[in-house]
C-alpha cells in the first residue's frame, strides 16, 4: 500500500529470477509480469502484480492459505480492502483518511526487518560513527 499525490494504491507482487515461475502464477491467478531494471553483476529478473481491488479481493483469499511470512500482512490488507468496498472514485472523510493511514502504518510496520536484523543494523551504523 503507497501514497503518492494523494493517490492510493495498492500492489501484491512477487519478484523471482525464474520466469517460468511468474508465467505460471500469471495463468492461474491473473496479472502482469514486468522485467525489472537488471543491475550490474546480477541475474535478470522479473515481477508479477496484481493492482486491481477486485482481482486482490479474489486472489488473496485463494493465496492466503499457503502464506507465511507474509501472512499478517495480507490478513490486514484484506480486511481493509474488504471494508473499502464501493468507495472508488469518491473524497474520503477526515476518520476515512486515518483508517488508511493507520493501515498504511501498520502495513509498514509488519514488513520492517527482523529484531535481530535491526539490532545488528543498529549496533553497525552506530560503531561506523565513532
Amino acid at each position: 500500500m503507497s501514497l503518492h499525490k494523494n493517490l492510493w494504491t495498492v500492489c501484491l507482487k512477487v519478484s523471482l529470477t525464474h520466469l517460468g515461475t511468474l508465467e505460471r502464477l500469471s495463468m492461474v491467478l491473473g496479472g502482469v509480469i514486468h522485467e525489472e531494471e537488471v543491475r550490474e553483476g546480477r541475474r535478470p529478473s522479473w515481477y508479477w502484480a496484481i493492482t486491481s481491488r477486485d482481482e486482490l479481493l479474489q486472489v488473496i483469499p485463494m493465496i492466503r492459505p499457503w502464506m507465511v511470512t507474509k501472512a499478517k500482512e495480507a490478513d490486514v490488507l484484506l480486511g481493509f480492502l474488504q471494508s473499502a468496498v464501493n468507495q472508488q472514485g469518491r473524497k474520503f472523510n477526515q476518520a476515512e483518511k486515518a483508517e488508511r493511514l493507520r493501515v498504511y502504518w501498520k502495513l509498514r510496520e509488519l514488513k520492517r526487518y527482523g529484531k535481530e536484523k535491526v539490532d545488528r543494523k543498529r549496533n553497525r551504523t552506530s560503531r561506523g560513527a565513532d
